[in-house]
């Protein structure tokens, strides 16, 4: 949930120094928080492990959560997201009239932030076994 907010942060702030209009409406963020963040928070806690947890060293508290690798993993994937959308909308408004291109923008963030938590089930690439990543959580 942290890497599509920030996501959203980085998306909004690039078109806004690129003196882009405002990509997705305040109203938009808001039904994105509610469909993607709503749903997919409540979707993780039924996910299985991909290994046996009990198998595994202990890990310090403050490097689960909050350790400098899940960091730069949400700032990466925030970005990873961001970019792509950013060169989406600039090309939308070159072709569309800005309430297409504002519509296809948030259809778009929508998708993105459902394969980001599809991805984030599995430590793994969602990419490099898509049948396993939708297996772990039925």
């Amino acid at each position: 949930m942290l890497t599509t907010n920030i996501f959203e942060v980085f998306y909004l702030s690039a078109c806004v120094s690129l003196n882009l209009r405002i990509p997705i409406l305040h109203i938009h963020i808001l039904w994105i928080n509610i469909v993607t963040d709503g749903v997919q928070d409540k979707t993780f806690s039924l996910t299985r492990e991909e290994k046996d947890p009990m198998k595994e060293k202990p890990k310090r508290p403050d490097k689960v959560l909050f350790g400098r690798t899940q960091i730069i993993r949400i700032i990466y994937n925030g970005l990873v997201m961001a970019v792509p959308s950013v060169i989406l909308f600039y090309y939308l408004n070159q072709v569309y009239p800005y309430q297409t291109a504002i519509s296809i923008s948030f259809f778009y963030a929508l998708v993105s932030q459902w394969f980001m938590g599809i991805q984030a089930l599995k430590e793994q690439p969602f990419l490099l076994n898509p049948a396993k990543s939708f297996a772990i959580n039925p």
